[in-house]
């Protein structure tokens, strides 16, 4: 067979509707990082840790969409010889993905196989029906809508979307794109195939409801995606699958709680016949969750001391869990409940339960076997924690320095960053020979805070360690104006004492949310 030319591609995508593969869709995976490389690395890693957990809870056609997903993934980690088997493996199995024979085909490319790749452009061709009848097209618009709900189910997957703006797009385009597969399948998608959509889009439409309660005025725009949401829900419960119908009552639980949310009912909760349907009756606890969210309440002076019955049966609920499947996800998941398990509900650096931090910490440890375990911040300020309570506080700063050097540059989630300060503060409150060098290691890390973080983000974290320890700020601030470190403190009161302007000389209080 001769080798297909850049022209005869150019010229069969001309005449497509649509266009096989997952190479040419809109992701940053496709895209240069745009941050150091090891993060990019590190969060591919990651997604393709948990797709394989996803992958064993998918036994219909919505398992070649992880699968592709998975190639893609080894692709962009440079595991050229795993994609080729993934996508090689597919195109065995079922014989009329064109994801898999397309992105096949993209990958005998790079690896300068121009034969093979020929080959696969033939293929997608001839599935497409672009060569055929009549008599073709019900299974080629049956392609065409499976290829199309795997390209949707991608997009939710995709690395580096920190910023709410980001993830929204990517979402909207995967419902988009569910959308064109069922006007392209029609009756011809299995029911219970169709549903498996419908869930998928119905988790969408939840996310997206997350980032737009946010905003200001964001009922009538929240209205939308909540109905179609539940009403998706609600055709989902027709699933076959037990693990799936269990994990749609969940989110109709969710969708539930949420109604309080509006100043009228949604429609939605009428037409789908839940209007006199408790929350509680849909879903079991997510117990772990659950506790932390009264934890958070407390702390806001909204409620009381919060169930630890929570905690247990979240340990229980995870050691089933790993007895099926180790995996790092979890380890984490394990090593927070623990944490929780042993300090006090309603102040976090009193502890109780030496022996559940101790738990933790052994957690912690197993999740750092996987490989990029180290390279969570969230397992370095968890062990960090854990040192810190043990009276450990030179191996927690070690710990929150490490978790401070993996945040993404521009970042704005301080946990790592204020548990540093924070423990830095608590050694050179501690005196003795090595005083000096801490308040070294205070500016040091200030100024790498001010490299990595947004301005304003510093700022707040400096400001927050002044109004929590004030009498100790203020002893570190008189030592640091002693050995002539006034750099330091300067930032210190630029936080805490506004800039005076010209017109209005006399300094006003700052407040806060």
């Amino acid at each position: 067979m001769e080798a297909v030319s850049t022209e005869d591609i150019e010229s069969l995508m001309d005449d497509m509707d649509y266009l096989p593969g997952h190479f040419h869709l809109d992701l940053n995976l496709n895209c240069e990082p745009v941050g150091p490389l090891r993060l990019r690395l590190r969060d591919t890693y990651l997604k393709q840790e948990s797709l394989q957990g996803e992958l064993e809870a998918e036994v219909g056609y919505l398992q070649y969409a992880v699968r592709n997903l998975l190639g893609l993934l080894a692709f962009h980690l440079e595991h050229l010889d795993t994609a080729e088997e993934i996508f090689r493996s597919i195109c065995k199995e079922d014989p009329g993905n064109l994801n898999a024979w397309a992105n096949l085909g993209y990958v005998y490319d790079k690896l300068g196989r121009e034969l093979d790749a020929g080959e696969c452009v033939e293929k997608v061709s001839h599935l497409m029906g672009l060569d055929a009848g009549e008599a073709f097209q019900d299974e080629a618009r049956l392609l065409a809508a499976r290829c199309l709900a795997e390209q949707a189910y991608v997009h939710p997957h995709d690395v580096e979307l920190d910023s709410e703006d980001d993830l929204r797009e990517r979402l909207t385009a995967a419902l988009a794109l569910y959308n064109r597969a069922l006007r392209y399948g029609g009756q011809l998608v299995q029911k219970e195939e169709k549903r498996s959509w419908y869930f998928k889009m119905a988790t969408i439409y939840l996310r997206l409801d997350d980032i737009i309660k946010t905003e200001a005025d964001s009922e009538y725009s929240r209205l939308s995606h909540y109905n179609k949401g539940l009403q998706l829900l609600k055709e989902a419960l027709e699933l076959e699958k037990t693990p799936l119908k269990a994990l749609t009552w969940c989110y109709i639980g969710i969708m539930l709680e949420r109604k309080e949310e509006f100043s009228t009912v949604p429609m939605s909760i009428h037409d789908c016949g839940y209007s006199a349907t408790d929350p509680l009756s849909c879903y079991g606890t997510i117990n772990m969750m659950l506790y932390i969210r009264d934890l958070e309440k407390v702390k806001r002076g909204q409620g009381g001391v919060p169930d630890r019955q929570k905690l247990t049966e979240a340990r229980k609920d995870l050691d089933k869990v790993l007895s099926a499947r180790q995996c790092l996800r979890t380890h984490l998941e394990m090593a927070t409940v623990f944490y929780y398990m042993g300090v006090d509900a309603l102040q976090e650096s009193l502890l109780v339960d030496e022996g559940a931090v101790n738990s933790a910490l052994v957690s912690v440890s197993r999740a750092l076997q996987f490989e990029q375990g180290d390279s969570l911040p969230d397992l370095h300020v968890l062990r960090g924690r854990c040192l810190r309570l043990k009276g450990e506080e030179q191996n927690a700063a070690d710990c929150f320095k490490r978790a401070v050097e993996l945040e993404r540059p521009g970042g704005t989630d301080t946990t790592a960053l204020r548990c540093l300060l924070q423990v830095l503060l608590t050694l050179f409150m501690q005196g003795g020979p090595d005083q000096s060098l801490v308040m070294t290691q205070l500016e040091l890390w200030v100024q790498k805070a001010e490299e990595r973080y947004p301005e304003d983000v510093v700022k707040f974290v400096l400001r927050c360690l002044y109004r929590t320890r004030t009498a100790e700020v203020t002893e570190l601030s008189r030592a640091l104006i002693r050995t002539g470190r006034l750099d330091i403190v300067r930032r210190l009161l630029e936080t805490v004492v506004p800039k005076q302007s010209k017109k209005r000389p006399k300094a006003r209080s700052l407040t806060f949310a």
